[in-house]
């Protein structure tokens, strides 16, 4: 992500950036796609069925395994008022063979790679419930931001979770501001 103007306030000093003060100086974070370049040759100019978009942020997920828990962001605006998304991993990264929607409506292109994995309900307080009894949702593996979050089961209550605040804090600050 880029900045058109550095900020050096104590939130952005403590790498909290979402909680700048100057945003209205410095701006929001912009954050832009970059091309991999393959022999001279951009990733978009290439045959789509050669086509295997593995970015940077793929690095998380490469150590990502079944019932890790992870988190991605969450669209500005969402009817949970989420500042994230907390999944726990079903089926660890693989490459789709097609294109796939799945029943909350997340797109896969074919050659794409992506995790598999229930979502969490945020009941806040940093309190989460497992929704195992709803849809296994497809994320993008590019697209997740933090990986192996440590969750305590809440006093013996079935599907309901706890993370601290120091931990909730560290997810919000690796979301981007904007998708």
């Amino acid at each position: 992500g880029v900045r058109q103007l550095s900020c050096f306030c104590y939130e952005c000093i403590q790498g909290k950036w979402r909680r700048c003060v100057n945003t209205s100086w410095v701006h929001h974070w912009v954050y832009h796609s970059l091309l991999d370049i393959v022999e001279g040759e951009a990733v978009s100019d290439r045959d789509i069925s050669n086509f295997t978009y593995q970015g940077s942020a793929d690095i998380l997920t490469d150590v990502l395994c079944v019932d890790d828990n992870y988190a991605v962001n969450a669209e500005e605006g969402n009817s949970e008022g989420s500042d994230f998304y907390l999944l726990k991993c079903t089926v660890p990264k693989k490459q789709a063979t097609q294109n796939m929607v799945d029943a909350w409506g997340n797109f896969i292109s074919i050659g794409t790679y992506f995790v598999e994995g229930l979502f969490y309900e945020n009941l806040g307080d940093c309190l989460f419930k497992l929704l195992n009894d709803k849809p296994i949702a497809y994320m993008y593996s590019h697209l997740v931001r933090c990986v192996k979050i440590p969750m305590t089961p809440d006093c013996g209550m079935n599907n309901l979770y706890r993370i601290s605040a120091d931990v909730y804090e560290l997810i919000y600050n690796s979301m981007p501001l904007e998708l």
